[in-house]
């Protein structure tokens, strides 16, 4: 019984989950922003990759509760991101998307 009482104290509460929210939401417009700048696509992948990176730390961390979890698991899912990542970055240099 005492074991419950911690792991509820450690969870974030509404007010946390609202404040990541409006974190993504803002992160959200910023990557919708970059579209409209004119910079390289080099340039612009890097950014959105960027932001990519901080909304999978946010949503995996508080909302899939790895935070709170055994590390094991955080490990899974960001060798499964840094794996799409390189091959997200690999298939857009092979097809000219970073070099034009």
């Amino acid at each position: 019984m005492e074991s419950s009482n911690i792991h509820e104290k450690t969870h974030p509460g509404p007010r946390q989950y609202i404040t990541i929210a409006v974190i993504l939401v803002i992160m959200t417009a910023v990557e919708v922003g970059v579209f409209f700048l004119t910079i390289t696509p080099a340039a612009m992948t890097g950014i959105i990759l960027f932001l990519a990176m901080g909304k999978f730390a946010l949503v995996v961390g508080y909302y899939m509760q790895l935070r709170y979890d055994d590390r094991r698991f955080l490990y899974i899912f960001a060798a499964g991101f840094v794996v799409a990542i390189a091959i997200m970055i690999a298939l857009m240099a092979l097809f000219d998307n970073l070099t034009r």
